[in-house]
């Protein structure tokens, strides 16, 4: 379910700030959600998984923003918000450490009633999104 907030809410983003290319909103999607997909990638390596916090660090999201901005400077907008949504709404992240507190379980207790705030969120942003691309799709 992680994956595919990140992968939504950045490809619309991406697409917010006019990306119209097909290609580009595919790999705004997969870029979207790289943090979580190279977590749970790494998992499958012998020598084991890639820290959460490694994965989710804005060191990452930096050598990332150094790749994209020659091919499409929008794409990274869709990384950039993943981590700024992670942030405040995952369990000991660096945030809840450097400001003495324990953090929010998004599958339970608090957690739950934000996730459902932002899934709502999302599914309204999406479907006002798809009412201005489907008049174009059908032209």
């Amino acid at each position: 379910m992680d994956v595919l907030f990140h992968a939504v809410s950045g490809t619309l983003l991406v697409s917010a700030l006019g990306e119209k290319r097909r290609g580009h909103l595919l790999a705004a999607a997969l870029i979207s959600a790289l943090p979580d997909l190279a977590w749970g990638v790494s998992h499958l390596v012998p020598d084991g998984p890639i820290p959460y916090r490694v994965a989710h660090s804005f060191l990452l999201s930096g050598a990332v923003l150094l790749l994209l901005v020659p091919i499409n400077w929008r794409l990274y907008f869709g990384l950039l918000l993943h981590l700024l949504v992670d942030l405040p709404l995952h369990k000991h992240t660096v945030l809840y450490r450097m400001l003495g507190i324990e953090g929010v379980d998004w599958y339970r207790g608090w957690g739950v009633p934000i996730a459902v705030a932002l899934w709502a969120v999302l599914a309204a942003l999406l479907a006002l999104r798809l009412r201005k691309w489907l008049p174009a799709v059908r032209k």
